[in-house]
C-alpha cells in the first residue's frame, strides 16, 4: 500500500479506494489520525467488518468487542497491566533462561545457526500465558536444568513467583500446536481483512480446525480456573496478585466468556512482542556501531567494577539508546502495518477533500477507514529523505507524536504497551549481557515481510551468536528485580 500511494504522490496522504462496490477511505494524514483517535473519537470504532472477522477466531472480547461490551471488557483487563504486575522482572528472567538452553555456545564459543524468531515466539508465549493465568497451570515439560559450563546458575535469591513449580500435566495442550494453530489463522484473518466485506471470499478447508485448535488450548487454563476452590485461591502465592482468569471468574462462569477474553489477550501479547524482539536482532546483526552501542549502554547500566548488578525495572527504563532503538525497529517495518477505524455517524476528518486534498473530506456513516501505520512511519516529508535506512540516532531528543502510534492511541490504545517494551527491553538486555557479538548468516537480498496480522521478518532471524568471556559471561544467571 505505501508504494501505491506514494506513486499517486509522495504528497498525497488521504486517497478513496474500492474493493469491487466497496469505497474506503485510506489516510496517513497526521491531521487525521489526531482527529481519528482524539479531537473527533466519538465519531469512530472498529469496523462490523473487523468485529466480524476477528470474532470467528478469537470470540468477542476487549479486542473484537465495540460499544458497552468493550467498555466492560477493557474495564476487566485493565487492572492485569498495571506497573506492579508489568514488574515481574522474575518472571521474565525463567523464560529467558529457558530460551538460553536453545542458545548454548560450542567450545569457540559461537553458537551454532539459529533462527531466533520461533524461539522469541515461545518464549513471549509461555511469558503471556504465566503472566495471564498466574504461572499456576504448567503446560507439557519437565523441570529444566540451566547450567553455566557445566554448572548449576538457578540462584536461590530469585523471587518465589520465578520459582514455581514445572512439573508436567498430561492433560495440559501443547504450545507449539497453539502456535501452529494462531499462525494459520492469523495469515487467512490478514486475507479476509484486506477484502473487507466480501472477506467471505477468503476461507480455507482447514480455518475452523484451527480455531478449534485455538480455543482448545484456552479452555485448559478456563477448566483449571473454574475448578480451582476458594480455599485453594487462599492458599495460593499468587493471591494478591491481579490474574485475568480470576478477575473475570468473579462476574462470569460462561466458560466461553472466559475463554474469549483470555485469548483476545492472548494473541496479542504472543506476536507483536516476539516480532519485535527478532526485529531488533535482525537490525543489530546489521548494524555492528548500533550493536556495540547499545550493549556498551546495558553493561554501564547494570555493572559496578567489572560485575553484573541486579536488573531492576527502574534501570530498564533508564536507558536512553535502548528506547531509540525500539522505536526505530518499529518505525522502519511497521509492526502492526495497518490499523483501521469506521465512522459511527456522518462526520468529516480535516484534510482530504478539494482539489489539492487540504480541505475537510465527508467521511459518510458506516465508510471504513485504513490507516496504513507502516505507510505513515515512511513519510519522507517527515522523517526526512534517509528514511528508508536504520537510523536509532533519528530518535534523539525526538518525542513520538501522532506520526507515530504504534500502539494505537485514544480510548483504544493498547494495554499491554508497557508490558511489552519492558519485557523485550529485557530480554535484549539479557542477551546482549551473555553474548557480545551476533553474526548474520541470512543469504544477501533485500529485506523480506512475513505479512499476517503482524509484521515479521520473511526470512526470520537467522544469526549465530558469540558468548561473551566467562566473567561477563556470568550475567547468564544473575539476581533481578521488580524494584526499583
Amino acid at each position: 500500500m505505501h508504494a501505491a500511494i506514494n506513486e499517486i504522490g509522495k504528497d498525497v496522504h488521504t486517497v478513496r479506494a474500492c474493493v469491487f462496490d466497496y469505497e474506503l477511505l485510506i489516510t496517513r494524514d497526521i491531521d487525521n489520525i489526531k482527529a481519528i483517535f482524539n479531537t473527533q473519537s466519538a465519531d469512530f470504532d472498529i469496523g462490523p467488518h473487523r468485529e466480524k472477522t476477528f470474532k470467528s477466531a478469537f470470540g468477542l472480547g476487549v479486542m473484537t468487542a465495540r460499544g458497552e461490551a468493550w467498555q466492560h471488557s477493557r474495564r476487566l483487563i485493565r487492572p492485569q497491566f498495571t506497573r506492579d504486575n508489568t514488574a515481574n522482572l522474575p518472571m521474565f528472567e525463567k523464560h529467558v533462561q529457558s530460551l538460553f538452553k536453545k542458545l548454548r555456545p560450542t567450545q569457540d564459543l559461537w553458537t551454532s545457526k539459529v533462527d531466533l524468531q520461533p524461539l522469541f515466539s515461545y518464549c513471549t508465549l509461555d511469558i503471556s500465558t504465566e503472566f495471564l493465568v498466574s504461572g499456576q497451570y504448567i503446560l507439557p515439560g519437565t523441570p529444566s536444568d540451566f547450567h553455566k559450563y557445566g554448572q548449576s546458575v538457578w540462584s536461590q535469591d530469585v523471587d518465589a513467583r520465578s520459582r514455581l513449580p514445572l512439573s508436567r500435566d498430561p492433560e495440559a495442550p501443547d504450545v507449539a500446536n497453539f502456535g501452529a494453530h494462531l499462525d494459520e489463522v492469523k495469515h487467512i484473518l490478514d486475507r479476509q481483512g484486506a477484502l473487507a466485506k466480501y472477506s467471505w471470499l477468503v476461507n480455507s478447508d482447514g480455518y475452523s480446525e484451527h480455531c478449534k485448535g485455538l480455543r482448545s488450548f484456552v479452555d485448559y487454563f478456563v477448566r483449571k480456573a473454574l475448578e480451582q476452590t476458594n480455599e485453594e485461591k487462599r492458599s495460593s502465592d499468587m493471591q494478591d496478585k491481579y490474574v485475568l482468569l480470576d478477575e473475570l471468574a468473579k462476574h462470569s462462569r460462561n466458560p466461553a466468556e472466559l475463554r474469549n477474553e483470555t485469548l483476545n489477550v492472548l494473541h496479542a501479547s504472543r506476536d507483536t512482542t516476539a516480532a519485535l524482539m527478532g526485529w531488533i536482532v535482525y537490525f543489530l546483526a546489521r548494524h555492528e556501531d548500533v550493536f556495540q552501542t547499545l550493549r556498551a549502554e546495558i553493561l554501564n547500566t547494570f555493572t559496578s567494577n567489572g560485575t553484573p548488578i541486579e536488573i531492576t525495572f527502574k534501570g530498564i527504563h533508564s536507558m536512553t539508546f535502548m528506547p531509540q532503538v525500539i522505536n526505530e525497529t518499529i518505525r522502519m517495518v511497521g509492526i502492526v502495518p495497518m490499523n483501521e477505524r469506521a465512522a459511527l455517524q456522518d462526520t468529516t476528518l480535516p484534510r482530504g477533500g478539494g482539489p489539492d486534498g487540504l480541505s475537510p473530506v465527508f467521511v459518510p456513516k458506516g465508510r471504513q477507514i485504513l490507516i496504513p501505520t507502516y505507510s505513515m512511519q515512511h513519510r519522507e516529508d517527515i522523517w526526512g529523505p534517509d528514511v528508508d535506512l536504520f537510523k536509532p540516532s533519528r530518535w534523539t531528543g525526538r518525542r513520538a507524536d501522532w506520526d507515530f502510534i504504534p500502539f494505537g492511541s485514544g480510548a483504544r490504545q493498547c494495554l499491554g504497551q508497557q508490558f511489552a517494551r519492558t519485557q523485550v527491553m529485557y530480554v535484549i538486555i539479557r542477551l546482549l549481557q551473555t553474548f557480545d557479538a551476533i553474526e548474520n548468516v541470512e543469504a544477501p537480498g533485500p529485506m523480506r515481510f512475513h505479512h499476517t496480522i503482524e509484521n515479521r521478518s520473511g526470512n526470520g532471524v537467522q544469526v549465530r551468536l558469540h558468548a561473551a568471556l566467562p566473567t561477563t559471561f556470568h550475567a547468564l544467571r544473575q539476581g533481578v528485580s521488580a524494584e526499583e
